[in-house]
């Protein structure tokens, strides 16, 4: 199947009102432990925002758009203004973290050497900027169609529906339980094609970016781990 056409195929997964959804069963309450268990669901919306998916990154004046060791610029996914969330979760509160990715050759860290050239996440204290940055040529990445983003936070025992797009909490493993040792989720895509940016990993899978916990304190989200799952 094409990387980027299908159907949902996630037949064997629990439905609400017709759709896939998680469930938190996570009970703790306590402080800081609660904290981290918190997920931030990214909603699309019709209103703009800086936050968004596809179209063009607004990347400040002193970032280039990325690009791969063949030279073919990065597909840009998402760019989050931290501002536009609210305060109290792990990530800054202020900044923008910008999400390129290589569409075409769909790598992971657990699929060969020097895949980590083939994404970058950039994160900058600055504002997005007010003008998009087009890309070099037309033919050398992919534009995604632009979705702009609102923010809920979800407590633990809270359930919603597809698309899986999520910032922090609990990845949704689409193949059962998955151990990441030593990281956290930062970012989780699902796919997302009717509505929404119009991309599909693999056979309708999900996309997920992984940091350790003392670069996501520090603020190196250029130390990324990223794997994909498919059904």
């Amino acid at each position: 199947m094409s990387k980027l056409a299908g159907i949902d195929c996630r037949d064997g997964m629990p439905l609400k009102n017709g759709q896939p959804f998680h469930r938190e069963t996570e009970k703790e309450s306590n402080g800081s432990r609660m904290k981290k268990l918190n997920a931030i669901r990214l909603i699309k919306t019709r209103k703009r925002r800086h936050s968004k998916f596809g179209g063009n990154p607004c990347l400040p004046a002193s970032f280039s758009r990325p690009v791969s060791p063949e030279g073919r610029e990065l597909d840009f996914l998402a760019q989050i203004d931290f501002s536009e969330i609210s305060p109290g979760t792990d990530l800054p509160e202020y900044g923008t973290l910008f999400v390129f990715y290589d569409t075409d050759k769909m790598p992971g860290s657990d699929r060969g050497d020097d895949c980590e050239n083939y994404w970058r996440v950039i994160y900058t204290p600055e504002a997005p900027s007010e003008v998009p940055r087009e890309p070099l040529s037309e033919e050398s990445s992919r534009i995604f169609r632009e979705c702009f983003l609102n923010f809920k936070i979800l407590r633990s025992s809270k359930n919603f529906t597809a698309p899986h797009h999520q910032l922090l909490g609990r990845p949704y493993w689409l193949q059962g339980n998955r151990s990441m040792s030593g990281y956290r989720l930062l970012l989780q895509l699902d796919s997302d094609w009717s509505s929404g940016p119009g991309w599909i990993w693999c056979d309708c899978g999900i996309l997920y970016f992984f940091i350790k916990p003392g670069d996501l304190e520090a603020g190196r989200f250029d130390r990324i781990k990223v794997i994909w799952e498919c059904c």
